[in-house]
């Protein structure tokens, strides 16, 4: 990876913040994006289609609630849309995301994830109490994890739920999409239509992986933070124009939101090379980054996700009994 200041300079040159917001479960009021108007004036952004026609009286999250969003909510999605996204893409993007959210105890809709065996195995996973538990099945190798011999450190084999990658992709995009400022949404017109066709194909070029930086150790699991970068006038033209920067626990996402009415043409030049955005600017240089490929538009039901945790303490108990305590560096 880049180094921070080296990331820094690279965004602060190219690129200029047009949204961000932090959502804490501590926060006491519920923040609207959007204006309500006067009776009859709501238009969602997503169909075009304006109240009285549509309705709005759901309350549409700009973030999904499997994330633990119930504070940032949008006046511009129809109810329509809302149970569009909810029963498609956003369903998609929770099987996708479930392993992690439960390791990095995320709370979402009901709480943090529990995770059970499947295909045979009867293992089981939990946060109760503050404590994470994992519970053997039918017997001690019926695990979802390889341990060391102390017990304290856990390395994870975790099945994620069915999912089409693309519609996991048009999630992260929707959330830009949900976010922007009304003056940048021209930009996007392209990208709008794309979320919302219920057959998934690279209507929109593609130009770039997602890219996720993983930060070990203890990170707040109470706060979403969520903003969308444009590419400044002066520019390389090179250079896509907009990303959506997601962080919520110890993962940041970075995802080229598409624009084909701004982004360079796909086969122009030279193969893009990214740099990534900087995670933080207190790192000690263990930030590890990965590209992850969500271009495919079948169903995979077999994609797993290898990860590691460390413990302070962990306690074997009796078959039916858990292995227990809190992770210091997931």
């Amino acid at each position: 990876m880049d180094t921070i200041q080296e990331a820094l300079d690279f965004y602060q040159q190219n690129y200029r913040g047009v949204c961000a917001y932090a959502v804490t479960d501590a926060d006491a009021r519920k923040t609207f994006l959007g204006s309500a108007g006067s009776a009859g004036s709501r238009t969602c952004r997503f169909c075009g289609q304006q109240s009285p026609n549509a309705t709005f009286a759901m309350d549409a999250h700009a973030i999904p609630e499997a994330l633990g969003n119930k504070k940032l909510f949008s006046l511009h999605e129809c109810d329509a849309c809302n149970r569009f996204f909810g029963s498609g893409i956003e369903n998609d993007f929770g099987n996708w995301s479930k392993p992690a959210r439960s390791l990095t105890r995320r709370r979402g809709k009901r709480g943090v994830p529990t995770l059970k065996g499947s295909d045979g195995a009867k293992w089981r996973m939990e946060w109760t109490g503050g404590k994470f538990f994992v519970t053997a099945g039918a017997d001690d190798q019926d695990l979802p994890f390889t341990a060391s011999d102390d017990l304290r450190t856990l390395t994870f084999e975790l099945k994620r739920e069915p999912h089409v990658p693309m519609a996991v992709l048009k999630t992260f995009v929707k959330m830009a999409l949900t976010i922007l400022p009304e003056n940048e949404l021209p930009n996007f017109r392209e990208a709008l239509d794309w979320i919302k066709n219920p057959v998934h194909k690279e209507d929109v070029p593609l130009l770039a992986p997602v890219l996720m930086v993983f930060t070990p150790g203890h990170q707040p699991t109470d706060t979403i933070t969520v903003g969308v970068i444009c590419r400044r006038e002066h520019a390389p033209q090179t250079l896509p124009y907009a990303f959506l920067i997601l962080v919520y626990g110890n993962e940041m996402y970075q995802v080229a939101v598409p624009s084909p009415e701004r982004d360079p043409s796909p086969d122009a030049g030279e193969p893009l090379v990214l740099k990534a955005f900087p995670a933080s600017a207190t790192s000690d240089g263990s930030d590890q980054l990965y590209a992850i490929d969500l271009s495919d538009t079948e169903v995979v039901r077999d994609a797993k996700i290898i990860s590691t945790l460390q413990f302070e303490n962990a306690m074997r108990s009796e078959p039916e009994a858990p292995f227990s305590d809190l992770p210091r560096e997931p």
